[in-house]
């Protein structure tokens, strides 16, 4: 009997699906690279600055962004575990049914 792969868009459709229209792992790594590049500018701007300056604004600024950095880690990281257990999902029901399918030719 010829096993046919799992159809891509039928898992990703369930992902989809299950996120209900909440960002993929990827958008949140996405968004974090982008804060990931702003916080390192101003990083180089606070180093830039006069040693008598004044950086409690930027201070904050970067210490803001360290704390949505690790929010989105946090959601890539679970946003990643939920896709990664709807693909396994998918794939031992795709499994089940092959081996279904093989028991019944059999008998």
């Amino acid at each position: 009997m010829e096993q046919t792969p799992i159809d891509p868009k039928f898992t990703e459709a369930a992902i989809e699906a299950f996120l209900e229209g909440h960002p993929r792992a990827a958008e949140w790594k996405e968004w974090r690279k982008a804060l990931a590049t702003r916080l390192e500018a101003l990083r180089e701007e606070k180093k830039s600055l006069p040693p008598d300056a004044d950086t409690s604004e930027i201070d904050a600024q970067i210490a803001e962004i360290e704390r949505y950095i690790a929010v989105l880690d946090e959601e890539a990281a679970i946003t990643e575990f939920v896709e990664d257990s709807i693909r396994a999902a998918v794939s031992a029901t795709a499994l089940e049914m092959i081996d279904s399918a093989g028991e019944e030719i059999e008998e």
